[in-house]
């Protein structure tokens, strides 16, 4: 991949549509015919950030062949936290989304003091 300027750039896009795709199944912005139930989004949910903690850790512990130690652990780290601060922002829009469906009449507004 640090070859290769199109084995670098199809990768990047790789890991960018996987990413865009499982948010769009997560958090149904468009209207589609079907949707899973919150409940079963949610749990997807958690398994995915199993997943990606998981593999953030494995990264850091046992660097892939040819990534120096210390490139590896800072790759490792920014998919660890960096991973930690979209997936907050991405339960607060499934969490609040549940929530306005499950109580209509209360709306959430934002006021100033």
């Amino acid at each position: 991949m640090h070859e290769s300027t199109f084995l670098f750039l199809l990768i990047h896009f790789h890991v960018f549509m996987a990413g865009y795709v499982f948010t769009i199944a997560v958090l149904y912005i468009d209207p589609i015919r079907y949707r899973y139930s919150y409940t079963y989004r949610t749990v997807v949910f958690i398994i995915a950030l199993a997943g990606h903690g998981i593999l953030s850790k494995y990264i850091y512990a046992f660097p892939p062949e040819g990534i120096p130690k210390y490139h590896a652990e800072i790759g490792a780290q920014v998919m660890y936290y960096g991973g930690d601060i979209i997936d907050i922002v991405l339960i607060t829009i499934l969490f609040y989304h549940w929530y306005q469906t499950t109580n209509p009449d209360k709306k959430v507004t934002f006021q100033s003091t």
